[in-house]
């Protein structure tokens, strides 16, 4: 019964999408507002429809009605209630399902937010949502249906379950928030279609669709890191990114959404980069419909991938025909961009930031250590010269606000160092299969390349930050002095200084008897350069602060209300920042990992990277779904020292359990599928590092058991980092409503 309500929920849906789209089309001019009511409630249907549909495969997942295909192949009536939900989308129908539901409700919502009959936009968004949503509907129904059925006497009366690897906390919101903001940028997107068509390209469209863009960017960027978190936890090599082509897909359009964001700040404020951003606009789209493309076409390799289906090559027409379609419309609007606003003469030096960038890039991936110095000191002397030459005369520090010239040069070359990266990482991961499809040719690319690009782009990322944050005087009020600046480089040179001696003295004394110089030299500048753009941030705050202090009449509290209420997305922006730095700072750290392979007999004990670690054996469990089996770990911090140890000089101990869990149902004579056993890792997380363990094997008695130990510094600070990064995205999200001082009318706040 929910396979047939689903199903024809679709095929309503579907219709009521493609005469939506045509009513929207007819509806454009003056006097057909009958049209576009249409149209609205066509918006409306396809979004009921699409939800019945996705409530139907719900209620079947939850009932086990094992006569519909994609429920007996995700999931059995052991499973638990959460993961009887997540197998929604555990599979490529219903994570296609997902992003339908997504998209047609989103659509609804900006519906329902048209104001006025005369608005231009409105008919070319709809059509343009109902269109990509007719797509996905057309994909559901007659290429990947997740309502196809068993024959009657064919419906099993067991399922095959959700792949084990998926069966964690985190892969439960890890897929459908990532897919939520893939389906959520769409709307952006369609903004920017309908302003190339009706030629409104005066930026107003951009800042009716700035929060939908905030809002997708989150969604993309919290997506991943919940990935990440997720590989961290159950896939067990002790790491949390592997620049697998499918992860790629994923960061490549938050990557190019992060440079909307920017390049939309430059238009809607200054009539800069117009172009970029209506580049990157649609290119952030295509990125999100090219990563289901990768997931689902067998084009590249990866465990993260569905099993190859032809449902492929529908994407790579529709990822044609969008480039078609975007190609026409900036042909047709080139001159209309420019006279709108977009900047088009040359930025004075800039040719020497390009070229200084480039150069540092290329030196660098040879393996030119030195590269990286002289590219930063170029990219300082061309900001300090252009400062000098747009301020006239004076501290070559700009004022709050920020100085015309600076700004702009700032701003473009946030967009190079973005585009560099994103290009860099699309090359890494398609280049292995262009070659050997039109060479015949194997070229691998390794997880070091990627890792290298990643730390370049970085540290120019944080460069052109702390630049961007002394532009605009970090939220002060006045011009930054140069004795400032210099107090507050030292400061920051000072506790990069302290933090990395002491880290090393600390810890990598005892683990690295030799340190690769070239790399300390890089995560020194790293780690300088996060120091001063966090002192750079907080001060800014600090001053932001006291600013809303003076207007409140000196109350902490009132001017932290004065601040939060009149200048959030400010606030925000800064805390998201603040976020990013570490990250940032975060990944510096992951440089010094170590791994270690131990064997310990029961009672007795290992020294590994000054811990000290104590087997006590092994315990099984039965679960409804899986057996477990536990090997009981003692853990302490004893420093450097070797073992026979002092009980003494050692931390308390922390109590691990690494498992191994089996989701065979073994019967005599059977091993089971070695796909259906899991390693569950144990670790310690704490501020300097994180102990991470494996359980490898053991013997058949338990009293000897392997184990694979991972050590990661600063692993703690990526998921603060990113909880302060997203915190300060719902901060700036959050609506404001203007407040009216107490004696002022009405007339007098406009007249503002």
């Amino acid at each position: 019964m929910s396979g047939a309500v689903g199903y024809v929920a679709l095929v309503i849906a579907l219709w009521a999408a493609i005469a939506s789209f045509w009513a929207a089309i007819a509806s454009v001019g003056r006097g057909r507002w009958r049209y576009r009511l249409v149209a609205r409630q066509g918006v409306y249907l396809v979004f009921g429809g699409v939800a019945v549909a996705s409530a139907a495969l719900l209620h079947a997942f939850v009932t086990h009605d094992f006569s519909l295909k994609v429920v007996f192949q995700y999931s059995d009536r052991a499973m638990p209630g959460l993961y009887l939900v997540a197998a929604l989308w555990g599979g490529q129908q219903g994570s296609l399902l997902l992003w339908a539901l997504a998209l047609t409700g989103f659509s609804a919502a900006v519906v329902a937010g048209f104001r006025s009959e005369e608005d231009e936009l409105a008919p070319w968004i709809m059509a343009v949502l109902m269109a990509i949503a007719a797509f996905f509907l057309l994909l559901l129904l007659f290429v990947s249906n997740p309502f196809e059925r068993f024959y009657a006497l064919r419906v099993p009366r067991d399922g095959q379950g959700l792949n084990p690897l998926l069966q964690n906390l985190w892969m439960a919101f890890h897929p459908p928030v990532l897919l939520v903001g893939f389906a959520s940028f769409a709307i952006p997107f369609a903004h920017g279609i309908a302003a190339l068509i009706t030629g409104r390209l005066d930026g107003s469209w951009l800042r009716r669709c700035e929060g939908w863009t905030l809002l997708s960017w989150a969604l993309m960027g919290l997506g991943s890191l919940l990935g990440a978190r997720w590989a961290y936890q159950e896939l067990g090599w002790g790491g949390y990114w592997s620049w697998d082509p499918v992860e790629n897909a994923a960061l490549l359009p938050w990557l190019t959404a992060t440079g909307v964001l920017h390049a939309g700040v430059g238009w809607k404020r200054r009539g800069w980069l117009g172009r970029w951003t209506l580049v990157l606009l649609v290119v952030t789209f295509w990125l999100t419909i090219f990563g289901t493309f990768l997931t689902r076409s067998g084009f590249v390799s990866s465990v993260h991938a569905f099993a190859r289906s032809p449902i492929g090559l529908y994407f790579l027409v529709f990822l044609l025909l969008l480039l078609a379609l975007f190609g026409l419309l900036l042909g047709w609007r080139w001159k209309d961009l420019r006279a709108a606003g977009q900047s088009s003469p040359a930025v004075p030096y800039g040719h020497w930031s390009i070229w200084l960038l480039v150069g540092l890039l290329v030196a660098r991936q040879a393996g030119w250590g030195l590269g990286l110095a002289i590219g930063g000191g170029g990219l300082l002397l061309s900001y300090w010269l252009m400062h000098r030459k747009t301020a006239g005369s004076g501290s070559p520090v700009a004022t709050r606000g920020g100085d015309a010239g600076s700004a702009r040069l700032l701003f473009w070359l946030t967009m190079l160092i973005l585009a560099g990266f994103t290009f860099g990482v699309l090359w890494g991961t398609i280049s292995p299969t262009l070659f050997q499809l039109i060479a015949g040719t194997s070229r691998q690319i390794g997880v070091g390349w990627f890792s290298q690009l990643a730390v370049d782009a970085g540290l120019c990322l944080l460069l052109v930050l702390w630049a961007c944050n002394v532009t605009r005087g970090a939220g002060s009020e006045g011009r930054r002095s140069i004795r400032f600046l210099a107090v507050i480089v030292m400061l920051s040179a000072i506790l990069a200084a302290v933090l990395g001696g002491t880290f090393y003295l600390a810890r990598l004394q005892y683990r690295r008897e030799e340190l690769e110089m070239l790399w300390v030299v890089e995560a020194g500048l790293a780690l300088f350069l996060c120091m001063l753009n966090g002192v750079t941030i907080l001060v800014g705050l600090r001053d932001g602060l006291r600013a809303g202090q003076r207007t409140a009449g000196g109350s902490v509290w009132r001017g932290l209300r004065t601040v939060l209420t009149t200048r959030r997305r400010w606030v925000g922006a800064q805390i998201a920042h603040l976020g990013l730095v570490a990250l940032l700072f975060s990944m510096i750290g992951n440089g010094f990992e170590v791994q270690h392979q131990i064997e310990i007999d029961q009672g007795r004990s290992a020294s590994v990277g000054g811990y000290r670690v104590t087997y006590g054996g092994i315990e099984a469990r039965q679960f409804p779904t899986h057996l477990g089996v536990f090997a009981r770990l003692s853990v302490q911090w004893c420093g450097g020292a070797a073992l026979p140890v002092d009980r003494s000089a050692c931390s308390t101990p922390r109590e691990l359990q690494p498992a191994r869990f089996d989701y065979n149902a073994h019967r005599p004579g059977e091993t089971g599928d070695p796909n259906q056993v899991t390693n569950e890792i144990a670790f310690l997380s704490g501020p300097l590092e994180d102990f991470y363990v494996t359980l490898g094997g053991f013997s058949p008695d338990g009293q000897t058991a392997f184990f694979e130990v991972h050590i990661n510094p600063l692993m703690f600070w990526l998921w603060w980092g990113g909880a302060l990064l997203f915190g300060g995205v719902l901060l700036g999200l959050w609506p404001v409503r203007p407040r009216v001082p107490a004696g002022a009318t009405a007339n007098s706040m406009e007249s503002r």
